[in-house]
This record gives structure tokens, sequence and C-alpha cells, in this order.
């Protein structure tokens, strides 16, 4: 399912204009420590995730995630949203109100729903 159509049902807000949101994106992934980023991360994954830091970012960029949506309504301060989108991480920045558990209990019954497997 692509990232705008996810977006759009879970009502999330973009931070990063311009950033790519017709990604495919087939597997969502929830953590809060970084070095889960790193390993389990893949080029159709979007991070879930209440780090607002810059090494939250970075280490997105390194997995190759395809976007990362921050949760509680959090979200990371201008200066770096501004340096993500300075240095070329041109991966979408989304955030949801909703906690961390509905988040992804939203995102993952769309995705199941998109593939035609029971929500």
């Amino acid at each position: 399912m692509k990232l705008r159509e996810l977006m759009k049902l879970v009502g999330a807000e973009t931070l990063t204009s311009g950033a790519p949101l017709d990604v495919d994106i087939d597997r969502v992934y929830a953590t809060n420590r970084i070095s889960d980023i790193l390993s389990e991360a893949t080029e159709a994954t979007l991070l879930v995730t209440g780090l607002t830091s810059s090494q939250a970012l970075i280490a997105g960029e390194l997995a190759g995630i395809a976007a990362i949506c921050f949760v509680d309504g959090k979200r990371p301060d201008a200066a770096t949203v501004e340096k993500a989108v300075r240095y070329a991480f041109d991966k979408a920045l989304v955030v949801s109100r909703e906690d961390m558990c509905g988040t992804c209990a939203r995102l993952n019954a769309c995705l199941a729903d998109k593939s035609g497997k029971a929500p």
C-alpha cells in the first residue's frame, strides 16, 4: 500500500514537504531502540516510533526505511526536520496523534485489509 493512502487512513500529518509519499509500504515496525531500527527495518518499512531525535533519523536513513511515523503527536524539533531536509534525507516524516499501540493497530489493519487478509 502507498504511504499516502496509509497516512490518510490513520489521519497522519506530514512534516516534510516534498518527501515521496507514493512509496510502497508492506511492513510496519515499531520501536524506540536505535539498534532495532538498524537490524530490523527494510526499504518497504514504515518505522513507527516515539523517538524524535536526529539519531532516529540517521538510523532510519542507514537502515533504508521508507518513512518514519512519530506517535503521540510528538514531532522532532524544527532544527532536526530542517537538517533532515537539508542533508537530503528523502524519507517522509509523519505524525500520528495516537499512541504507538493504536497507530500500529490501525496501520496493520489497513495493510492486512489491502492484501486480502482479515484485519
